[in-house]
């Protein structure tokens, strides 16, 4: 779970429908970008850690959901659900229940986050981004500040149109023919000129990463589903979201 909101900093919750009961209590740092505000659940296959998602996210969804009991009910308007493909239609709401949270589920295949089609939509992704707020100002800034804690070593380039206002095509690259910019030189310039940085985004090129030598590095099949779950998240989420997977 990861709680996109500063509105609670714990998630206690009684699950007394199918299968065993259980209590939950989740804890969450809002002070950092990402590591702090991740709880995780373990188990075998086949235990039930998708399915207690599923009825998490099914009870948050519903002012009042038989065998979902909250100590304190979270305010939030809406959660993204994040599963294998085999299991997205567990988190699908009945369209015959209405309320104010809404449950959006995505498929994550870890395989399928490094292949051409994942990486095209990854420009959109981080357009979308860049384009809202929250309660705590740009998410631009959440984002970047994930990549570089959990890229270490590494920065992250953004593809660009050759008549880019040279006011955010400053430093450049060229890479494969196409004219690159580092993520905190395009982000510096989105907050001033946010619009013409969005509209300068080649979305014909993919997201690049750059070692402290300057050399491109491709990423792992972990790293790839990772950026892909992060761009995905927040460029869907608003304020007070919870993100589960």
């Amino acid at each position: 779970l990861f709680p996109y909101t500063t509105l609670f900093r714990s998630l206690s919750v009684e699950l007394t429908g199918k299968g065993p009961a259980l209590t939950l209590d989740f804890k969450f740092n809002s002070n950092l970008a990402l590591r702090g505000r991740i709880a995780v659940l373990i188990g075998k296959n086949g235990c039930g850690k998708t399915s207690t998602l599923a009825q998490l996210a099914a009870g948050l969804a519903a002012s009042s959901r038989r065998g979902v009991h909250f100590n304190e009910r979270p305010d939030i308007n809406q959660v993204l659900a994040f599963a294998h493909s085999g299991s997205v239609a567990l988190f699908k709401q009945r369209k015959d229940r209405s309320g104010a949270t809404c449950v959006r589920a995505f498929a994550f295949d870890p395989f399928s986050a490094s292949r051409p089609a994942a990486r095209d939509k990854q420009t959109h992704l981080l357009v979308d981004i860049a384009r809202a707020d929250d309660a705590e100002g740009p998410l631009l800034k959440e984002f970047r500040q994930i990549i570089e804690e959990e890229f270490p070593g590494l920065r992250l380039f953004v593809p660009i149109f050759e008549n880019t206002d040279p006011r955010i095509a400053l430093e450049h690259i060229e890479y494969k023919g196409r004219k690159y910019v580092k993520l905190s030189n395009w982000m510096l310039n989105a907050e001033g000129l946010r619009l013409s940085a969005a509209g300068s985004v080649d979305h014909g090129g993919d997201l690049i990463f750059l070692d402290t030598a300057g050399k491109p590095r491709d990423l792992s099949l972990g790293q790839a589903a990772f950026l892909n779950f992060t761009l995905t998240a927040l460029a869907n989420a608003g304020p007070a979201s919870e993100i589960g997977r």
